[in-house]
């Protein structure tokens, strides 16, 4: 099972949302803990109520009210990256709209391989597909790497290729602009699934509330 099943069909946006409220919802209530009505004087309640925040999330009753939610319960650090995740994923579906882009067909919000093993694109249109990272350092663990490599896989000439991130994942001395061009690359260790590197030209598509997107060229993936 996994966290958030996979989307297709013409309601990805508002699907991806509902899921992404509900589950953010959920994971502010089971965060906030017990603590705040607790008496400061009796450290144990405070003890039990801080462990408690650690303690998977039980999403059983969440699952009755959103269909899409696929696990009956999750460890809370899951919750958090898979919502910042899919939190990127919904700011890339109006910056590839208005770059004249066709509507998403499939997004694969929570995984990132099918039921074979093989890897997938997290979101994808007629002509195009998508990798995205929620987290806040795109260059750890050979993730930068191993998502070009994912979308090497996909790139051909009837499909463009797109990387998004929160900005701050790539921390940078200059500000992008649009249709600006850089070179991303990385090693990825054999501690990650290596060794190997990766290497490509991104020219900016555009940012969003702190979310960018780029357009990648001539990815090439090699040894280390």
């Amino acid at each position: 099972m996994t966290l958030v099943r996979n989307l297709a069909g013409p309601n990805i946006a508002s699907d991806l949302c509902s899921a992404y409220k509900s589950l953010a919802t959920c994971y502010l209530q089971h965060r906030s803990g017990l603590a705040a009505s607790q008496s400061p004087d009796d450290i144990s309640c405070f003890d039990s109520a801080i462990r408690a925040t650690e303690e998977p999330i039980d999403l059983r009753e969440l699952r009755t009210r959103c269909e899409l939610i696929g696990n009956d319960s999750e460890r809370p650090v899951e919750v958090y990256n898979n919502l910042g995740h899919i939190f990127v994923l919904l700011k890339c579906i109006p910056i590839l709209s208005s770059a004249g882009l066709s509507a998403p067909d499939f997004c694969s919000p929570t995984q990132q391989a099918d039921h074979e093993g093989s890897r997938i694109a997290d979101l994808e249109g007629k002509g195009w597909a998508l990798e995205a990272y929620g987290g806040g350092n795109i260059m750890n663990n050979g993730k930068l790497a191993k998502d070009l490599r994912t979308l090497a896989g996909r790139a051909n000439p009837e499909t463009r290729i797109f990387l998004a991130f929160r900005q701050l994942a790539l921390p940078r001395s200059i500000e992008w602009v649009s249709s600006q061009v850089i070179e991303l690359k990385q090693n990825c260790p054999p501690s990650h699934g290596g060794p190997f590197k990766a290497v490509s030209r991104a020219q900016l598509l555009e940012t969003q509330n702190g979310v960018s997107v780029f357009e990648l060229f001539d990815i090439a993936i090699g040894s280390e």
